[in-house]
């Protein structure tokens, strides 16, 4: 079946391709990475790939690392429920996944908040990453209950290689949206701490 989904671009830059083409009529979670990805060089255009990718890996394989632990300890989330908030309230969780090599890849998630809108978590998760500067965090605040599989509510995307430890309130984006930038929801936000 063809259509006009994107492929994650991780696969073919983690390869060492310079191009990888995306369809930017649907913003999806491959635009979202494509744009962590770039923020790292202020999204100028290019990023300059890592010395091991231009000092002949593959002829040798992937350079031998020991896998940084990057923990995140989501607090909370807030999705600001408006006018529906007598009919449906949202039943809120948080998905945590790295994009970028294969070896890198993971996802985990928070549990649920039933019916509020607000979610209070305070638990501490551990991502393994060996390759940061082929990587992008997603923050991914989704619903249980809607009625599809993705049902994401808001996100964002951090360029591994130039995150800053620290406490974030991480104002949200919101998906699918066909716009050269994403659009924020000032109402919508994930406060976490990032620690390598």
């Amino acid at each position: 079946m063809i259509d006009n989904s994107n492929a994650n671009p991780m696969h073919a830059w983690s390869v060492g391709a310079s191009l990888a083409a995306l369809n930017w009529q649907l913003w999806d979670e491959a635009i979202w990475i494509n744009q962590a990805f770039f923020s790292q060089a202020g999204h100028c255009g290019y990023v300059l790939k890592p010395q091991w990718m231009t000092s002949g890996f593959c002829s040798s394989g992937l350079p031998q690392r020991t896998a940084r632990t990057l923990r995140v300890t989501v607090y909370s989330a807030h999705v600001h429920q408006g006018k529906l908030i007598g009919i449906r309230k949202d039943d809120p969780y948080v998905e945590l996944k790295v994009k970028g090599l294969p070896c890198d890849s993971s996802t985990t998630k928070t549990p649920h908040a039933n019916d509020t809108g607000r979610l209070v978590v305070d638990k501490a998760f551990d991502l393994f990453v060996s390759f940061p500067e082929m990587a992008v965090l997603l923050v991914v605040l989704k619903d249980l209950n809607l009625p599809h599989s993705d049902a994401v509510l808001g996100y964002t995307a951090l360029s591994l290689a130039t995150l800053v430890p620290g406490e974030y309130k991480l104002v949200l984006n919101e998906p699918f949206v066909s716009m050269e930038h994403p659009r924020q929801h000032r109402d919508m936000w994930v406060k976490v701490k990032l620690e390598w």
